[in-house]
Formats: structure tokens, sequence, C-alpha cells
């Protein structure tokens, strides 16, 4: 850029140039004031944008960076698009251009002007006459325009006064909520702090991130405020996977039967006995609350015990866990009220049963057990009539019913917000690989197997060992059997396998108990199984032959043959004899291998009976045993009963004759019935002779 320290010529070239010198300065100043003024106007804006989104939201530390990193790249974009790229270098032409834009009646005489310059150049081949007539005529016609008209700041005043309003309005602002302004500054230079912004209403207490047992049947979030309270506050909720939802926060009422600060004079003598019970061993009302706390507020009542004080955060939040719990129908199982003398009101009521209770029963009662059992730290309450709920100032209150799925969620009242919090469902232990180990009893005769089922069927005597492994790090497992013994299940380094085993004499059915690891949360399976024990059945035996009793001599050798079966195996058999009804004696078979055994003995009688003579009878049945070893020993089982009468050489030779007729004639007898009935065959296919009609004999 060239400038003049004195007056150009205006016969000159330089002239020209000075002029449009001017004028292209002015066209700098123009983009500049209108670059500042867009500047301006966004920064403000963004500014107050940042405020009132950070304000309403309290954005979180990364949200705020984001946040910042968008405002620097629209202050960047602001600044390229209305200051930036408007910005040129001197060029003689473009602005002799814009000038001619603006007087088109030069028709291109300036920046012809421009372009030939002082004096013609070598390779041009215009006339030297024509262009020094064309640079006279360009002098005469511009020496009375005024080239900065190409800009005027007549364009700039709707800018400039949007510009100063805004600035205006941020200043006023800036004045009244200096606090904010230095709050937002400080929150967006640092992504880390918590600071809040002033507010008319100050909240005070919340009850804050928890982590609760899923199926938890009552979870109350409390908010307590100060300052210009509203009727109301919200509650906006966020499950896992959803999106935001609002609630209403309404003014908190105490029931008549929660614990509130004046029922507790010294809140941490009850967390002292709270802590003492629920590491005692047995059943007791305060074992049973320890169990149901959150580890959050088991915490809070271990710092309370260390402080030997509480402010008043902590003395709410505790108190709020109990009430909790005191609002929960069906707390109180009848192992932890053994021992306590109740009043006879609520004795009356226990009477009544757990499903016929009403809300305010089942309070009344949960109360009643916490001042008999902690009768010293927690205030009577009169429990005549129905009474109403207490308003408590300056408090807001939702209650949750039933919880199985874990969620975020943040407060408002008034001006003045807190959050987020989380709330933590935890779910029970889940079994996720099973494995039952049968051994079963020798008599059985089984090998041993490995299953992947709860529900079995088990012969008596079967040592079960049940192997589970969880998918959460157990702190204790029980197995429930017949809803009352409680069996302990081992546990593996890491808590994740169980491990119990059992013999099974009788059949019953299971459940199973689980305490996890991080929070001490126990569970109770809703799914029972049941193993199925089946004893062991008595083995059947019978003679086969002979078919009836015989008469034999005292030389007789018998001839039995005998079936036995058992269901799992059969041990030995043995002939139990006795003559003339006397005394039973044995005769050993020896053992039966199997489940089903037919067998012949030869009996040779005067090996074990003596002395036999006409006239006597030998009375015998088979005896065989099973494989079971039980208590009383194996089963046993006895035949039906055969005789031999013991007769002559003479009588027996005639009996034996007469059931040689009597064979010969019943086989005679099926010899003609089979002859008969084929010959009516054949006749019946040939057609020779027709069936012969059914006499009455023949029926």
């Amino acid at each position: 850029m060239s400038t003049a320290t004195t007056s150009p010529s205006p016969d000159g070239a330089q002239f020209v140039d000075h002029k449009l010198h001017r004028a292209w300065h002015k066209e700098r100043r123009f983009q500049h004031i209108r670059g500042v003024c867009y500047l301006l106007l966004w920064v403000a804006a963004l500014i107050l944008l940042d405020l009132l989104v950070d304000w309403l939201f309290l954005i979180p530390g990364v949200a705020r960076l984001v946040l910042m990193a968008v405002n620097v790249g629209a202050i960047l974009w602001v600044i390229y698009h209305h200051w930036w790229r408007y910005l040129h270098r001197y060029d003689a032409v473009r602005t002799a251009l814009q000038v001619e834009r603006r007087h088109p009646e030069l028709q291109s005489m300036l920046v012809s002007f421009v372009q030939l310059g002082e004096a013609p150049r070598p390779d041009t081949y215009a006339s030297p006459s024509l262009i020094r007539a064309l640079r006279r005529q360009t002098l005469e016609y511009t020496r009375p325009i005024d080239f900065r008209e190409i800009v005027s700041y007549k364009e700039l005043k709707r800018i400039f006064v949007l510009s100063a309003c805004v600035l205006l309005f941020f200043g006023a602002i800036s004045i009244n909520w200096s606090e904010h302004f230095r709050v937002l500054v400080y929150r967006m230079l640092n992504p880390r702090t918590q600071r809040g912004y002033p507010t008319r209403t100050d909240i005070d207490y919340v009850t804050g991130s928890k982590s609760v047992k899923q199926g938890k049947k009552r979870l109350t979030i409390r908010v307590r405020g100060s300052g210009l309270l509203p009727k109301e506050g919200s509650l906006y909720v966020k499950p896992v996977g959803g999106s935001w939802e609002k609630l209403a926060l309404q003014r908190a009422a105490r029931g008549p039967f929660e614990l509130a600060p004046a029922d507790v004079a010294d809140l941490p003598r009850l967390c002292s006995h709270l802590i003492e019970q629920g590491s005692a061993q047995g059943a007791s009302v305060g074992k049973r609350l320890w169990e149901l706390l959150a580890p959050d507020d088991r915490d809070a009542i271990r710092q309370t015990l260390e402080a030997s004080t509480a402010d008043d955060a902590r003395r709410t939040g505790i108190l709020d866990a109990l009430n909790d719990i005191v609002s929960t129908p069906d707390v109180f199982r009848e192992t932890e009220l053994e021992g306590l003398e109740l009043p006879d009101e609520i004795t009356d009521i226990l009477k009544l049963g757990p499903d016929a209770l009403t809300e305010e029963q089942a309070q009344k009662i949960n109360r009643a057990v916490l001042e008999v059992a902690f009768p010293n730290d927690i205030e009577a309450t009169s429990r005549e009539g129905s009474q109403q709920a207490a308003a408590v100032e300056g408090e807001f209150a939702y209650v949750f019913g039933e919880i199985y799925q874990s969620f975020t969620y943040r407060v408002r009242l008034g001006d003045d917000s807190a959050g987020p919090f989380d709330v933590a469902v935890v779910p029970p232990p889940r079994i996720i690989e099973t494995r039952v180990l049968l051994d079963y009893p020798p008599y059985t005769d089984l090998k041993n197997r490995t299953v992947d089922i709860l529900n079995l069927e088990v012969p008596e005597g079967t040592k079960l060992t049940w192997e589970l492994e969880c998918d959460q790090a157990l702190a204790a497992a029980l197995m429930v059997r017949d809803g009352t013994e409680r069996l302990p299940m081992a546990l593996d380094s890491d808590g994740h396998v169980a491990r119990l085993t059992a013999t099974a004499t009788a059949s019953f059915a299971y459940q199973f108990r689980w305490m996890e690891r991080a929070h001490n949360y126990p569970y109770d399976e809703d799914v029972h199984y049941f193993v199925q024990v089946i004893p062991d059945t008595a083995p059947q035996v019978e003679i086969l032959r002979p078919l009836e009793d015989e008469k034999a001599t005292a030389r007789k050798t018998a001839q039995i043959t005998f079936q036995a079966r058992d269901d799992y195996g059969l041990a030995d058999a043995t002939i139990v004899y006795s003559l003339n009804a006397g005394e039973d004696q044995t005769h050993p078979i020896g053992p039966c291998a199997g489940r089903l055994v037919e067998k012949e003995v030869a009996w040779k009688l005067a090996d074990d009976i003596t002395g036999l003579k006409p006239g006597d009878v030998v009375t015998y049945h088979i005896q065989v045993s099973d494989t079971y070893a039980g208590p009383d020993g194996p089963f046993t089982s006895i035949s039906q009963t055969r005789r031999l009468y013991i007769v002559t050489l003479e009588e027996y030779l005639t009996y034996m004759a007469e059931r040689r007729r009597k064979l010969i004639a019943e086989i005679r007898a099926l010899h003609k019935q089979e002859s008969d009935a084929a010959d009516e065959v054949g006749g019946i296919k040939t057609g020779d002779v027709a069936p012969r009609k059914p006499t009455i004999e023949n029926r």
C-alpha cells in the first residue's frame, strides 16, 4: 500500500490511486466495525445461553467441556463468516470495480485507467493518443466523485442497534446476577467442580445415591429445603435404558407410626444396639433390621456411633431407612418376635394373620415391635384410634413401591436443583451352572453320575452333593429343607460356588437362600425344588414247581423250582422247613445274583431231617433277601407254602400210579379234543362237513 505525504496532483494517476486507497480504508473500517458488532452480539448471546443451560440443568463437567468447545467453534465461525472473509488486501482494480458498480455512468473508464496506468506498456497496441484521451476523460469524470461512497455506515445501523441492545441487556443482567456469572466462569473453567448457583430456594438435604435390594417394598426420596419454598417440587427419574420422567415431590407428611427425630433422643445409642444385635448369633429384631438396611445406611450408622453424634442429614437418612422398614408389611418373622412382651392390642392384631392386616395395622405392629425391642432408645407413641399424618416443615418426599430396576434421579425445588443421584438395584444371585453328584448306595449296584437338574428322583440312601455356581460372589448360602431346616452350604474362595452334601433318606422339598457378598442382602429363591426318594421294596418269590402238595417217602429228594425278583438285586435264598408244625429250620440254597432269578434246587430230605417215618408232614417255603443295607438289615420275603406227606413205599407207589392214571386220562382227553378240532377245521375248508353245532357239553 502506498501513502502520500503531500496532497496528490489532480492531473495524474496518483490522484486516482489516492482516492482508491481512501475508499479501501473506509471499507476496512466498515468490515472491522461490522465484525466487532457480530462478535460482541454472539459472545453475549452464547454467555447468556450457557448461563441458562447450566443454571437450569447443572450439566456435568464433561458436558461443560463440550459446551465450551461448541462456544469456541461458534465464535471462530462468527469471526470467519462475518469478519475475516470480508477483509481484502488493497487491490486498485477490485476497488475501481466497486466504484463503477456505484457509478455505472463511468462505463469501465476507471477500471481501464487503473489497468493502463501512467504510461502504456510496450506490448499495448492501442493508440497513445487514444490512451491519453481516455486518461483525461477519466480524470475529468472522477474528479467530483467521492470513491468512499462504495460503503455506507448507515448499513451498520441495524446490527449496531441490535448489538447495543444485547450488550445493554447483558450488562444489566451481569450487574444484577454478578454472582451467577462468576459461578458460570468458575464452573466452565473447572470441570470437576460441583459448585452451584445462588438461589432463592436452598436444598439442604437429599436422600442421595443408594443401593437397594431388588424387590424392596418401599423407598422414600426425601428433600428438605429452606428459603422461598414452592408448593411442590419436581423429581426427574430416568430408568436404565429409558428416558427422563417428571414426578411431583409433594410436601412430606410423617405417618402416625413413623419415627420422628423427637422419638429417638439418643441416636448413637440406638446405632450401637443395632450394630450389636446385627452381628450377634440367633434371630432378633435388631438383626432383622440390620439385614434389611442398605449398605449406605449401615455405614451411616457406623459413622454415627464412631462420631458419637449425627448431623441433621445423617439423622434424617437413618430415620428414613428405618421408616421404610416400619412401613413395610410382614417384616418381622415369628422367630424374631419370640420373647417380646407385646401389648395385648398388638397381640390381638397379630392373630388376624398377615393376609388380613391393613397397612395401618402392619405399621402399628412394626412400630410396637421397635418400641419393645429398644425400650430405652425409641419413644412410645400413642396407638389409640386412627391418627392423621403430620406435615413436616420444609420437607418434600416421593415414595416408590417395589423397586426392580436401577434408575438415576434429580430433584428441583424452586430455583434450586440437586443431582444426579443413582439408585442401584442389586439383583439376587442367579444360578448359572448346576451340578449334582448322585452317589448311589451299594445295594443298588448303580454307577454314580452327575446331573444338571435340581428336581431329583433317587433311591433311598443316595448321597447327594450339590455344586452350584452363581453369577455373583456370595457371603453365605443356605439350603432350606421343608421350610424349616436350614443347612449351611460351603463356599469356595471367591464365593461363586456353593456346595452341600446330604444323604436322602426321605423325600423333601427345598429352596436356596443367598446372601450376596457386595451388600450382604439376603434373598430367598421363589423356586422350590423336590427330591423324591424311592424306598427299597422287599423282594418277591414264588415256587413254580411243584404246583401242589405231594406225598413222598423218607428217602425223597425234592425238586423245587422257584423264581425271585427285586428292584435292585437279590442276595441269597434259603429253604425254611418244619417237621410236623415244629420249629422252623433252614437249608441254604446259596447266593442269587441279579434282579430276576429262576433256580431249581434238589433237596434231599434225609440230609437235613433224620428219623422221618410215615405219617410225618414236612412243611417248607422259599425265603429270599435283597442287597439293601439298612439299619434293620436287608428286606426278606417268603414264597407260598408246600407240604410233603411222608408215606410208606407201598402207599407212595399207589399214589404215583394214581397220578400216572390221571395224567394219562388228561392227555387222552386233550388228544381227542385236538383231533376233533383238526377234523372240523379240515371239513370246513373242503366244505364236505358242516360245522358241528355246539352241545351243552361243548359250551
